[in-house]
């Protein structure tokens, strides 16, 4: 009996995609966590120092864990933690440190050129120290009285007794200097700020995870936020796939790698995007599981108060995402059953009160905390404070300078706002595209709704 060699058929090197399809699942999240955290496609010359005051609200937490400030003043997460050049996380790699020290023809690096003075940004801890300073001790142990002090809107200016100039080499910078007041009681050398607008859920977790694990670089934490928006992402293209078609899966896919904003906000430790897009998630988990979309419910809950613990930015266009592909199956199904019908409008109801509820639910916690355990206290100033600052019906000359303008915009101006804007789209498509772009969606919708029922 001959032996026959075996050898490689051509048909055994084939790749079989199904055997091979959690391969591509990772090569794909891969690329999106690329894209969310080192802006690897997109390229654009935002990213890096993209809505920095946000996210040092939630770095201070973790400059406060790994610098053993407690926090425990109040329960609001976020806040800032301010030092003499600005805010104090410069001993934590990759934080975006926004250290505005003067320099110009008279200063460099806050420290005059011609005089025995020096000039410290305005911000919360300087406008506080300097009211009660009386000298300050530098690098080298010399000590300066201080004279006088001007102050404007961006600086303060302090002039010290002597005649020369202060050297950064011999007495140091400015964060090397120790303030004491008339007694000559040192003055601490920062200052904690709440920010009072949001519980700031984020905040809390950062500065427990610092707590619990060395943190030696906040891009640790911007990447587990690029990871987790990834894989919900991605998550949403699977079922998008399943529920319409691969082509459609594509198109959204593509979009969420490519799109300048979604890049943006992705890695964000203020703004954790990931939490916007689960209720979408749980939405098409609903329709591509009909039969047991009720364990879904309690999840709509815990994900919108999730959301609003973690800011109340977007939460309508949050919400409404989370029935989106609902309303299209209820109004563009021609094949809708009533009593499917009225199971879609019974999902809807539900899955809108259960928002509402967890809205309202992170809305009395905020209330709480913000009225010092009074919650009616506690509406009426966020009402006060925060709702009218930022909606309509404030008073422009109620408010800081800078609100001014989105105070005394119309809504016209607002909606402009929104669809007349120039960034991309996504990579290579003009923002200006974008008005043609969401109205030919409408356009054959209504042809849709109303010569093919």
């Amino acid at each position: 009996m001959k032996n026959k060699k075996k050898g490689l058929s051509i048909s055994s090197l084939r790749l079989n995609p199904a055997k091979y399809i959690y391969v591509w699942y990772v090569i794909l999240c891969g690329l999106l966590v690329l894209s969310f955290y080192a802006d690897f496609f997109t390229h654009n010359a935002t990213f890096d120092d993209f809505q920095i005051g946000s996210e040092n609200l939630a770095i201070s937490r973790i400059a406060a864990s790994i610098n053993h400030i407690e926090w425990d003043r109040t329960a609001f997460g976020l806040g800032f933690l301010y030092e003499r050049s600005g805010y104090s996380i410069s001993n934590i790699p990759n934080s975006p440190a926004q250290s505005n020290l003067l320099t110009n023809d008279a200063y460099r690096n806050g420290l005059s050129i011609a005089s025995s003075a020096l000039a410290v940004p305005n911000n919360g801890y300087n406008a506080l120290a300097y009211v009660t300073a009386n000298s300050i001790r530098l690098k080298n142990g010399e000590t300066r009285k201080i004279i006088s002090i001007k102050t404007d809107e961006k600086t303060i200016y302090v002039s010290l007794e002597g005649t020369s100039p202060l050297d950064e080499s011999i007495h140091g910078g400015i964060n090397d200097y120790q303030i004491f007041n008339s007694d000559g009681v040192r003055i601490k050398d920062y200052i904690l700020t709440d920010y009072l607008a949001q519980v700031g859920l984020q905040g809390w977790v950062y500065y427990w995870f610092a707590k619990l694990i060395p943190i030696q670089t906040v891009n640790i934490l911007r990447l587990i936020c690029s990871i987790l928006l990834a894989v919900v992402l991605f998550w949403i293209c699977l079922e998008i796939k399943q529920k319409y078609n691969l082509l459609m899966a594509i198109s959204f896919y593509v979009t969420f790698l490519l799109s300048t904003w979604v890049v943006n906000f992705a890695r964000n430790l203020y703004w954790v995007e990931f939490t916007w897009f689960i209720p979408m998630l749980l939405g098409l988990l609903c329709l591509n599981n009909w039969k047991r979309r009720r364990y879904f419910y309690p999840l709509f809950y815990f994900a919108i108060l999730i959301k609003s613990l973690c800011g109340y930015e977007y939460i309508t266009t949050v919400m409404m995402g989370s029935i989106m592909f609902l309303l299209v199956e209820l109004f563009s199904s021609q094949k809708t059953e009533k009593t499917s019908r009225k199971e879609l409008l019974s999902a809807i109801f539900w899955i809108g009160i259960l928002s509402i509820l967890a809205f309202a639910t992170a809305l009395m916690i905020h209330s709480a905390i913000r009225g010092h355990g009074n919650i009616w206290d506690g509406l009426t100033t966020i009402y006060k404070q925060d709702v009218l600052r930022r909606t309509l019906g404030g008073n422009p000359s109620d408010y800081a300078e800078v609100f001014a303008g989105s105070l005394n915009a119309s809504i016209f101006d607002v909606l402009k706002g929104y669809i007349i804007f120039s960034t991309p789209i996504i990579l290579g498509l003009d923002g200006q595209l974008f008005r043609v772009i969401i109205l030919l969606p409408m356009l054959i919708f209504a042809y849709q709704f109303l010569f093919q029922h």
